[in-house]
């Protein structure tokens, strides 16, 4: 029986860490992956106890937000109202600066690692997560380092042990017998997981329905490590990494234990807990931020009626609502739309996937090079001067022997005057048959709601992509849409299909009819310069070429003029300066979702913190896109937000601290210094501009304009979303006409206005 419920503990555990996705196609994943099945303020509980802070930021942030007049007392009124559901104070205000001020006492979950390091100041917390990072870079390693670990064809925990059998370094940091240890425990990691757990009983007070808790408190103390595992894990449809990391993890406690006296509880009181003002704090700042942005929208531009002379689709992006406003500013007859930027194609490209992690990639896509005789040597030539300035023991005498030569290029790096790259203007080749090719462009057109009958001369597909130099998290930056790649490749196949005569016949077989004169062209805008590189623009007559070129390159001065106040120039030598730490802002400030008609939000300033999805619900009877949108891109813009916002309430833990001391680990990911935890999320130049949060971490408000019978129809035939809303991690708002109704519970709604 005791050995069930210990299977249990450690299923629980290890089901609440959540992927961490490699450095070459970072995506954003939701930290709180693991806690979807808790309500969030349950969620932020749990990891009061076993990560020490919970989801909520320190009382100062919050009491900087009323002095700032963020918070209203109606917002306070209507968050005491939603949390406590008792009547509000008399004076609101008063009543949070107070609250917020008062101490609060938790139990905090402790590893015996922590308990040494309380009674005696010791440092063994840190050490073991040195000694752990340490072996599992070495057995993750991706041809980084020189040296391979052996035994790498057995499990990271037969193989840590087989290591550790014969490493002194615990021993001559203090650690008695560790070695000695380590040779009796069993081979098998389920074997060792039984016996630590109950070695670990003999010395720690483990309550039996604390001890799922007690593994999680295990597993965050190797936090990154325990995410990689996981993504590993993930994609072999198993959990045997995850539980090799704790293992081993429980290994380092129950050797600590028996070395040293250890006695008590494994909890722990603590006088630093969360009082309840601040999460009515939190929920009051959100209702303000729903507040403003239902107030613009809720008066909207009226819906043009003449066909558009140029019509430009736009991954859902945060960062392409100031491009789209300001392109649509050049002439009346543009018309801009948001759909995901991968335009519902998905594809492999040279061994990636470009597609939302959610899917797999259908289509392989080719890059056509020209043969050239010297292309495969320089190619060879190319890894071998990446190994030898990515490997830890030649990096530093490669640049002594490049000498001058390597100097050059550093200086030109260092001084932001390295050329940027131009557009690739290769040719790409797919393999898709016809009909598939219909049933791709059909779909398309469905779920971005455009009518093929009012197309425009030109439509221009644009995809999305970041520039930097020198960042480890550059994927980051790119879009989220493709895979944490760029997103011309999608943009280039998509206008290509759409453009193919085969295609077009085949859907007007179907009764889709493309207008002759339509023709689809590819483009990038590059998020850090906010450019748009053009693609295969051969179709267009060449004075539509020009004009569309002089478009595009004014909307870009307009809009980078918005979203940084730089020069072109400023805005290129960042993008291509490898010391700068923050050549841009990402999407932080990422706080709404709004899936309605371009009309609602056309002529209105959302300040690039809104993802915008086109959606007409009268052109979609079934609710076949209403569903693609809640399944798909709002699950996205969550998992970004919350990511976000994971990183700002807690960056030890959900970021990734400094960037400027972060170093490349097994070309996977980064630590942070020369040793510690895997780091997992965003580094705090990405949310913090040295003075104050950039990013402010709000859940995300998901707009719909929708009737609310649909929306409740579609959430209940996809209870993973439903889940999402029912505990709190995402916010849903139905638009009808100018009334908001906040989602309240299954089938109940609640109309803000009144």
């Amino acid at each position: 029986m005791r050995e069930n419920l210990a299977a249990q503990a450690i299923d629980q555990a290890c089901g609440r860490i959540p992927p961490l996705w490699p450095l070459q196609n970072f995506v954003a994943v939701n930290p709180f992956l693991g806690l979807a099945d808790l309500r969030f303020t349950d969620a932020s509980q749990l990891l009061e106890r076993v990560a020490h802070k919970g989801l909520l930021m320190e009382p100062a942030y919050y009491l900087g937000l009323l002095r700032d007049g963020v918070i209203s007392d109606e917002d306070i009124r209507a968050a005491f109202a939603d949390s406590s559901g008792a009547m509000p104070p008399a004076s609101p205000r008063a009543w949070l600066e107070q609250e917020l001020l008062l101490p609060s006492q938790t139990l905090r979950v402790l590893t015996v690692a922590d308990q040494l390091d309380r009674a005696h100041g010791a440092a063994w917390s840190t050490f073991v997560t040195d000694e752990i990072s340490k072996w599992c870079s070495s057995y993750f390693d991706e041809a980084q380092g020189s040296w391979s670990m052996p035994w790498r064809d057995h499990s990271l925990y037969q193989a840590w042990r087989l290591s550790a059998m014969a490493d002194a370094n615990p021993e001559v940091f203090g650690l008695r017998g560790f070695r000695s240890f380590v040779s009796h425990l069993p081979e098998s990691r389920d074997e060792a997981l039984s016996q630590l757990l109950t070695h670990l009983r003999k010395h720690v007070a483990i309550p039996a329905e604390r001890t799922p808790d007690f593994l999680h408190r295990e597993l965050v103390s190797v936090f990154g490590w325990s995410a990689w595992a996981t993504y590993h894990d993930r994609r072999r449809g198993s959990a045997n990494l995850v539980r090799d990391v704790l293992a081993i993890r429980l290994a380092y406690d129950a050797a600590l234990a028996s070395a040293f006296t250890v006695t008590g509880s494994c909890e722990s009181p603590s006088a630093n807990g969360v009082t309840p003002a601040r999460h009515i704090a939190q929920i009051a700042a959100e209702t303000a931020f729903r507040r403003t942005v239902a107030a613009k929208l809720a008066t909207h531009a009226a819906q043009p009626s003449a066909r558009a002379s140029l019509q430009a689709a736009f991954c859902i992006d945060v960062r392409s609502e100031a491009y789209r406003r300001a392109l649509e500013a050049q002439a009346p007859g543009i018309q801009t739309l948001g759909f995901a930027g991968f335009f519902g194609i998905a594809l492999e490209f040279e061994g990636s996937a470009r597609c939302p992690v959610l899917l797999s990639p259908a289509h392989k896509v080719a890059q056509r090079r020209a043969v050239d005789p010297l292309s495969g040597l320089a190619a060879r030539a190319t890894a071998v001067w990446k190994n030898l300035t990515t490997s830890a023991s030649a990096c530093f005498s490669s640049v002594e022997t490049g000498g001058l030569l390597f100097a050059a290029s550093l200086l030109k790096r260092l001084t932001g005057s390295a050329k940027p790259p131009a557009g690739n203007a290769s040719v790409l080749i797919s393999q898709i048959p016809t009909e598939t090719g219909v049933d791709l462009v059909a779909g398309a057109l469905k779920n971005m709601s455009l009518d093929p009958a009012t197309l425009a001369p030109v439509v221009l597909l644009c995809g999305h992509g970041s520039r930097t130099e020198n960042n480890p998290y550059a994927a980051s930056l790119d879009c989220g849409a493709c895979g944490g790649h760029k997103g011309d490749v999608n943009a280039r196949i998509a206008a290509a299909l759409m453009n193919d005569p085969a295609i077009r016949e085949g859907l007007q077989q179907r009764g889709i009819r493309i207008p002759a004169d339509t023709v689809f062209v590819a483009g990038l805008h590059i998020t850090t310069t906010d450019e748009v590189i053009l693609y295969d623009t051969e179709r267009l007559p060449e004075a539509t070429r020009i004009e569309l070129v002089r478009l595009v390159s004014d909307a870009s001065a307009l809009a980078l003029r918005e979203r940084s106040g730089q020069s072109a120039d400023e805005a290129r030598r960042r993008s291509t300066d490898w010391s700068e730490v923050r050549p841009e802002w990402g999407l932080a400030g990422n706080a709404a979702f709004i899936a309605a008609p371009r009309s609602r939000t056309r002529d209105i300033n959302l300040h690039g913190r809104a993802f915008l999805h086109d959606y007409d619900a009268a052109a979609d009877p079934d609710s076949a896109v209403l569903t693609m949108i809640l399944t798909a891109p709002v699950i996205v813009a969550g998992w970004i937000n919350l990511q976000y916002y994971g990183s700002v309430v807690n960056n030890a833990l959900f970021g990734s601290g400094n960037k400027v001391l972060h170093n490349v680990v097994g070309a996977f990911g980064v630590w942070e210094g020369n040793a510690g935890d895997l780091r997992t999320g965003l580094p705090l130049q990405s949310l913090h501009d040295g003075t104050k949060w950039v990013h402010e971490p709000l859940r995300l408000q998901v707009f719909i304009e929708a009737p609310r019978e649909r929306i409740d129809a579609v959430l209940r035939a996809n209870p993973d979303v439903l889940r999402l809303i029912e505990n709190e991690w995402i916010h849903l708002i139905a638009i009808e006409g100018s009334t908001f109704f906040d989602w309240r519970g299954r089938a109940a709604w609640r109309d803000l206005s009144a």
